[in-house]
């Protein structure tokens, strides 16, 4: 993990590709790169089809107001597939048991309707609709 400021607001290649690498190294199933900016072009197409993740500031503001908004858990594990909060039930992953967590599509055909994704993305890529 590394923390690095930047006086740019435009993340370049060279940092996704020492990611890549750095993932690549450790045989890692992937990485993420976060910034309060944006990613330069070059960045963003070189990361394209490989194990990273990039979040941009807007993406990251996103992120901090679901959090914000989200109600804590406030009763125990109703069963093994479910997890009752405020806000209705939290299913849990079909296919590693791992917790779903509500996220919003950033592109195709369904850009920003809401959707269950396990949290242990990118190697768990299991997805669920959203119904609410």
């Amino acid at each position: 993990m590394q923390c690095k400021q930047w006086r740019s607001q435009k993340v370049g290649v060279k940092i996704i590709r020492e990611m890549f690498g750095l993932v690549t190294a450790e045989k890692a199933a992937g990485g993420i790169v976060i910034t309060s900016g944006q990613f330069t072009r070059d960045a963003s197409e070189f990361a394209r089809g490989k194990s990273l993740e990039l979040m941009d500031g807007e993406q990251l503001a996103e992120l901090i107001s679901t959090v914000q908004n989200t109600p804590m858990m406030s009763t125990p594990l109703s069963s093994k597939n479910e997890t009752k909060t405020g806000a209705g039930s939290v299913p849990s992953c079909p296919v590693c048991n791992g917790t779903m967590v509500l996220r919003t599509a950033r592109k195709g055909k369904n850009i920003g309707r809401q959707f269950w994704g396990c949290q242990q993305f990118p190697k768990c890529k299991e997805t669920r609709e959203f119904s609410g």
